[in-house]
């Protein structure tokens, strides 16, 4: 028998072992005729995570200090319900969360209705519990500037508001059928430093939430809408498909119970809303759409 005919030999039984191996541990059927290269990646990430661990995330829209003292208690107080041992990771940054999403890495996550839609759409996530608070955003126009007096009117001008994929500033795009003729974006990380910069003159529009308008000018004393958007389901917390109808019950129940209300307090305050409610699924149909032209998602 020649060299090469037995390490091919060897190599084949390495692989069946191996396919073998892959199968009793993952509970799939694997094809023996896979590469080593697919195997052991598959294997490895079978082996680093518990059966009994679930990942909950959110938006990477505050410090990883503030998110940490939001999130950990409601991980601890979720591990104690389901029995589970429940841990929060933060992503440093919006392309490090999408790539992460993308690879079905959460199996929760609390974030914006687009992601919620793609997600029930793509890897088969559950909506539970939303903030009961609707999402409306406006673009603002400084009273000022008596040219401006529609959406339409900012095209190849500058706009205010946050980074995509920000719902907000997706939306906006996506009024602008022509991409030669939409707003250039000036990024800011705020609210307040959004409606800051328009006002002092830094962008001639700004992308903002209504209920953040209100708070940075409650009597419209500096500024007026030109754009307002229809209403869209709140934050939404989803679960994906390695959780049991059981546990998934489990977190819905708890959250929306007396002590629930104690754990989330933080995170409600943050968000300026006062109840979380229950969520479902058909809210969300299409949502994702906004999606569209976003890397990783449906390109």
């Amino acid at each position: 028998m020649s060299p090469t005919k037995s390490v091919s030999k060897h190599t084949a039984k390495w692989r069946a072992t191996t396919c073998l191996s892959l199968t009793l541990l993952l509970g799939i059927s694997a094809t023996c005729s896979m590469s080593t290269e697919r195997i052991v990646p598959a294997l490895q990430k079978a082996i680093a995570k518990p059966s009994d661990e679930y990942v909950l995330t959110a938006a990477p829209d505050r410090s990883t200090t503030i998110a940490h003292q939001t999130y950990g208690p409601i991980v601890d107080y979720l591990s104690q319900v389901t029995g589970k041992r429940i841990v929060y990771r933060h992503s440093p940054d919006w392309r490090t969360y999408q790539q992460a999403m993308q690879q079905g890495e959460y199996d929760l996550a609390f974030d914006g209705s687009h992601f919620v839609s793609w997600r029930i759409s793509r890897l088969e996530h559950e909506p539970l519990v939303k903030a009961a608070q609707e999402d409306i955003f406006v673009v603002l126009a400084s009273k000022r500037d008596h040219h401006l007096n529609s959406l339409q009117d900012l095209a190849g001008r500058s706009v205010c508001g946050h980074a995509p994929p920000h719902y907000t500033t997706l939306r906006v795009y996506h009024e602008f059928g022509n991409p030669a003729r939409q707003p250039v974006l000036i990024r800011e990380r705020s609210w307040q430093a959004i409606y800051q910069a328009m006002i002092t003159g830094k962008c001639d529009g700004a992308i903002m939430s209504l209920e953040g308008y209100h708070q940075v000018d409650p009597d419209g004393r500096h500024a007026r809408i030109v754009f307002k958007s229809k209403a869209i389901p709140g934050k939404t917390l989803t679960a994906g498909p390695h959780l049991s109808p059981e546990d998934k019950a489990a977190i819905t129940r708890a959250l929306l119970s007396p002590e629930g209300r104690k754990v989330t307090k933080r995170l409600r305050q943050q968000l300026g809303i006062t109840k979380i409610t229950r969520a479902t699924k058909s809210e969300y149909a299409g949502l994702d759409t906004i999606l569209h032209g976003v890397w990783g998602f449906h390109i």
